[in-house]
Formats: C-alpha cells, sequence, structure tokens
C-alpha cells in the first residue's frame, strides 16, 4: 500500500476500529519508540468528507498521542481501491458501529478532545 505522505496531529486522526483491537504490549512498544526517538512506520489514513481516518495503524496513533508527538507522517491512501471500503456506505456504517464512544475512549486513553465529532459516529445517523 503506498499513498502520499501527510505531515499532520495525531490528535486530528479518526479511528475506523474500537480500542479492543489494540494489542496493550504493542502499544507500548511504540510510545517506547516515540519516547526514544526512534524511527516509527507510518500509519495509513484515507480521506473522508472534511477528515482523516485511520485505515491501518491505531497503535500507532493512540502511541504517539501518549508519547506527546505534536506531528507524524502518515500515508494517505485511496480507499476506493480496496474492496469493503470503496464504498462509502461501508465507511459510514463502520464509523457507525463502532460509535461515538469510541471517539471518547481515544480521548480518554490520550488525554486529549477532539475538535469536532464527525456525525459518521452518530448511531441515528
Amino acid at each position: 500500500m503506498e499513498g502520499r505522505e501527510l505531515i499532520i496531529s495525531p490528535k486530528e486522526l479518526y479511528p475506523t476500529e474500537s480500542l479492543a483491537s489494540i494489542k496493550n504490549d504493542t502499544l507500548q512498544f511504540y510510545v517506547e519508540s516515540y519516547t526514544k526517538g526512534e524511527e516509527v512506520e507510518s500509519p495509513f489514513v484515507f480521506y473522508f468528507y472534511g477528515n482523516y481516518y485511520i485505515f491501518k495503524g491505531h497503535h500507532i496513533v493512540l502511541a504517539a498521542i501518549l508519547a506527546r508527538e505534536e506531528k507524524i507522517k502518515a500515508e494517505v491512501i485511496d480507499v476506493k481501491n480496496i474492496s469493503f471500503w470503496k464504498e462509502e456506505e461501508n465507511i459510514k456504517s463502520t464509523l457507525k458501529s463502532i460509535g461515538k464512544s469510541t471517539l471518547y475512549d481515544f480521548e480518554t486513553i490520550g488525554n486529549f478532545t477532539y475538535n469536532s465529532y464527525p456525525h459518521y459516529y452518530e448511531k441515528d445517523c
């Protein structure tokens, strides 16, 4: 998977999976890597109606937030090239299924607040 490079605050990247998908030992490995100043692989993200969403690398993004990284490198991919994600309704239903509580979970663990909450996370959307 290859895309264009984006420098962005990890706090501007929205999850597409719940926290349950993140293994604590993997998260801690990346937190330590950031803290030591080591190079960390870039998460894959996609742009959808005004926001960037994490396609792959939720643990990397959360680790960057925990390590207080102001900006990270991300690879922007075109999800239209990935079968399930090329349908807009599948993206919307995925965000709706994990719900706004996932955003709150990321905020609580990372001790931050998103600037906005995309309405796609709403159960009645």
